[in-house]
């Protein structure tokens, strides 16, 4: 329960610097990420196996990834929400992601978590937009799991094309020329490491990074998203468990 002073400080902030839904803008209290509204409409991942809802063959190859999850199907309203997480007014969705994310990690036995980093973006983008969402989600990601964060070990390649604009061979194809391992990246040696990205479309970008962070030494590469794609076509429409929170 909060107390007075608590409540009070809470109408101060939502007077002078009102807190938004993170899918339609409309003002809503401070400790709260979507108004009731749009919550309403999320479309949840069911609670399946990670196996039935992620690719299993990459390019006919067993992922380089060990494990991967994500909250929302990418559509509707959890959509509206990533396109403004990165437009700066839906960051509070990097907290609400994570928080769920990390009950989908202790509840599939993900407990050995040694590093999380995130998938990177080319720094002439993270200038013009001021930050890098997928930093923002792994911090935030490594914040509720109480685990080291370093985005220093991968790096990004400019591109003239970005990666939703292409077609499912020209991801990969891209994939493999964009990112790469950095000179000045930790020992990972070993270790678990965890990597963030805001949407999981083909598995072309994650598994890139996946397969480079094995390079570096990595024992063990889980993955986890805000949203999913279903580009593949592993989920169907009864699947999909709306206004369901795990």
């Amino acid at each position: 329960m909060k107390t007075k002073t608590q409540r009070f400080l809470g109408a101060i902030l939502d007077i002078f610097f009102p807190n938004q839904c993170c899918a339609c803008k409309r003002p809503i209290p401070m400790d709260e990420t979507f108004c009731k509204e749009c919550e309403e409409k999320l479309e949840y991942l069911p609670d399946l196996s990670w196996k039935l809802m992620f690719p299993q063959s990459i390019n006919g190859k067993r992922p380089d990834y060990d494990y991967a999850n994500a909250v929302f199907l990418y559509a509707g309203t959890a959509k509206q929400a990533i396109l403004g997480f990165k437009d700066h007014f839906a960051l509070p969705l990097a907290d609400y992601a994570a928080e769920r994310l990390s009950l989908k990690l202790d509840s599939d036995g993900i407990d050995d978590i040694d590093l999380v980093t995130c998938v990177p973006i080319h720094r002439s983008k993270k200038l013009r937009r001021g930050y890098d969402q997928a930093e923002r989600f792994a911090k935030a990601m490594a914040e509720v799991l109480g685990k080291e964060h370093d985005g220093s070990i991968l790096g990004h390649t400019k591109s003239r094309v970005a990666q939703h604009q292409r077609g499912m061979a020209e991801r990969f194809e891209s994939a493999e020329k964009t990112y790469f391992l950095r000179e000045d990246k930790p020992d990972i040696s070993g270790r678990h490491i965890l990597i963030c990205d805001d949407i999981f479309t083909t598995g072309a970008t994650i598994n890139k990074c996946a397969s480079l962070l094995k390079q570096a030494g990595a024992e063990k590469v889980s993955a986890v998203t805000i949203c999913l794609t279903d580009s593949l076509g592993l989920l169907s429409a009864e699947n999909i468990q709306t206004n369901k929170k795990p």
